[in-house]
């Protein structure tokens, strides 16, 4: 009953879902603002099985009464194994991680900027080995004029932690512009994460009332290190930290940046990363 009454109100088909339900031992959580949260959906589509977490949106009211909600960001979890013996067998291990969780999207960063990294994950993510990479497609060491500096604002912090230079994603960048358009058209210019960027990891960040520079940007994603615990792989409580795990996941080869503004006063930043990071149970280096 309570896979068919989930699905029943989950507008999946944003994503391109033909058959998905609820896992038994996934239980859904509704916020007081009407977000759905479900940990772990099984899903299957042109015959291919994976394990998803999704968030939703409060969407409409039927004349029937049922709630709809609009997918608003979803991830890949640690996918099933095979057993030769039994064929599928359900992975138990299954969890969100840091990034995956609802703290990490449209947090408030200090002084008047804010950001939210979902790169499909800690903020919000797709199993590197079931993706298709497209690190290595249109890949170049400078980014355009207009992001002088957002790669070596990246490799500052993947250096820390000796991981190798990221490169310029014109692929990525597109897909970044993109939305990055969409949410000044249609949003306001209020984060919310890309539910169609396929597979590519995504930081979004926004401000008000100033021209944030490349460093700003990327320096306000990097210092939720001082939130994450490498031992435990984790946020600290009510602490956000995976825009941090993708700037320096250390599979992730290139970026890609698009913004916009709205009214001149306000910008939304939006990176995508290829191939993206955040991948859950494991750790970004």
């Amino acid at each position: 009953m309570k896979n068919k009454l989930y699905m029943a109100i989950g507008l999946f088909c944003y994503a391109n879902f033909v058959n998905a339900a609820i896992e038994e031992n996934s239980i859904p959580v509704l916020s007081q603002k009407l977000d759905l949260s479900i940990p772990i959906v099984h899903y299957e589509n042109k015959g291919k099985t994976m394990f998803l977490w999704a968030e939703m949106k409060f969407h409409s009211v039927t004349k029937d009464g049922e709630i709809l909600f609009r997918l608003s960001d979803y991830g890949v979890l640690e996918q099933p194994t095979v057993n030769k013996n039994t064929g599928n067998s359900k992975n138990t291990s299954n969890s969100k991680n840091t990034g995956n969780s609802k703290n990490t999207g449209n947090s408030k960063n200090t002084g008047n900027s804010k950001n939210t990294g979902n790169s499909k994950n800690t903020s919000n993510s797709k199993n590197t080995s079931n993706s298709k990479n497209t690190s290595n497609s249109k890949n170049s060491s400078t980014e355009p004029k207009e992001f002088t500096g957002i790669i070596k604002a990246h490799n500052v912090w993947r250096k820390k932690v000796g991981v190798s230079n990221l490169k310029w994603s014109s692929e990525a960048a597109k897909v970044a512009q993109k939305w990055a358009n969409s949410l000044k058209k249609n949003n306001g210019c209020k984060m919310e994460h890309n539910p169609k960027r396929g597979d590519f990891g995504e930081n979004i960040y926004y401000s008000k009332g100033f021209n944030p520079t490349t460093k700003d940007v990327v320096n306000a994603w990097g210092e939720e290190v001082s939130d994450y615990n490498y031992k435990t792989n984790t946020c600290k409580t009510g602490k956000v930290c995976g825009h941090y795990t993708q700037v320096v996941w250390n599979t992730t080869k290139a970026v890609g940046c698009g913004k916009a503004s709205c009214d001149g006063r306000v910008q939304v930043w939006v990176c995508n990363y290829s191939p993206y990071g955040n991948i859950s149970g494991k750790k970004p280096y």
